[in-house]
C-alpha cells in the first residue's frame, strides 16, 4: 500500500491528478476504512476540480469519521485542501 501512496503523491506533484486519483482509489478499495487514504482521495478530487466526486468521497468519510467529514465538507465548499495533520 505504501508504494501506491507514494506513486499517487508523485502523480499529484506533477499535476497528473487523474493518475493520482486512480492510485489512491486502489488503496481505498483494498482498505476502505483507511481514513487517511479517503481524505487524500478527496483532496485529489478537489485538485482535479471534480467537486461532485469530492462530495461522494465526503459521504464515504462521513461513515468512518463524522468529525473529519465535517471538516472535509467545509473544505469542499471553500475549495480548500485538508491535510492529514488537520485530522
Amino acid at each position: 500500500m505504501e508504494t501506491l501512496f507514494i506513486l499517487s503523491f508523485a502523480y499529484a506533484k506533477q499535476n497528473r491528478y487523474r493518475e493520482a486519483i486512480a492510485e489512491m482509489q486502489k488503496v481505498v478499495r483494498v482498505n476502505p476504512k483507511d481514513e487517511q487514504a479517503q481524505l487524500f482521495l478527496c483532496d485529489f478530487y478537489l485538485l482535479a476540480k471534480e467537486k461532485q466526486s469530492a462530495l461522494a468521497q465526503y459521504e464515504a468519510v462521513k461513515l468512518l469519521n463524522p468529525l473529519l467529514a465535517q471538516k472535509l465538507y467545509t473544505a469542499i465548499y471553500a475549495n480548500l485542501l485538508i491535510s492529514a495533520a488537520e485530522k
